[in-house]
């Protein structure tokens, strides 16, 4: 037996209007998504490298600071100060250097030089100021020095020296003329046939702390 079913067919009542883009506006509609997803990538991008920035910038001064406090603490049994900063250039390096006051802040002690590329100490000096005499510590060659002024007039003339004033007043002469810190030795010269002498000063902080002519 053959049964048949009747099918209704129904069918919208209106038809939903197909909106054509031709080739040209279709172009511009994806140029604008495509510009507005780039802005929003670049700004993300700057957003976390700024943020990336800040944060490697203030993990260097603590780590700078972590450093110095801790061998200034163990280095002056008493109390001490931590006077004015700033960074310098020398030799393509960025050094920060920094004035340590006495216990009543009113003189300079000495400084401490630590290298803000690689968070490193690199150099202190201590004024002995009732001996006459500087103490001084070179960390990357692991060396220390005593400097015995011969008289006190040489000595006060290098301790009244302000370090950070005189750098603060843009006098680069000291930096470009003068060694910073170590030994700096002239040319050869002879006094007898065969000989060999060299005229080698030491500095400290860019000062010249004396002079001595020794064998080549």
């Amino acid at each position: 037996m053959k049964i048949e079913v009747d099918r209704a067919v129904s069918y919208p009542e209106k038809v939903p209007e197909i909106i054509v883009l031709n080739g040209s506006n279709l172009q511009r509609e994806v140029l604008a998504i495509m510009k507005n997803l780039f802005l929003k990538v670049a700004l993300l991008l700057f957003l976390l490298s700024a943020g990336l920035f800040l944060g490697n910038e203030k993990n260097e001064v603590a780590v700078i600071k972590n450093k110095t406090t801790d061998f200034l603490d163990n280095y002056y049994p008493s109390r001490y100060n931590l006077g004015k900063s700033l960074e310098t250039t020398v030799n393509k390096q960025t050094l920060i250097i920094s004035e340590i006051l006495n216990e009543s802040g009113k003189s300079i002690s000495g400084y401490i030089v630590t290298s803000k590329d690689y968070q490193e100490l690199l150099y202190f000096a201590d004024y002995k100021r009732e001996l006459f005499e500087i103490v001084c510590y070179d960390f990357i060659q692991h060396a220390t020095d005593l400097i015995n002024f011969t008289t006190n007039s040489h000595f006060e003339s290098f301790v009244r020296t302000d370090l950070i004033n005189e750098i603060e007043k843009g006098d680069s002469s000291p930096a470009t003329a003068m060694k910073f810190w170590g030994t700096s030795c002239g040319p050869p010269f002879s006094l007898e046939e065969n000989s060999c002498y060299r005229n080698c000063c030491y500095y400290v902080l860019w000062v010249n702390t004396g002079c001595d002519v020794v064998g080549c």
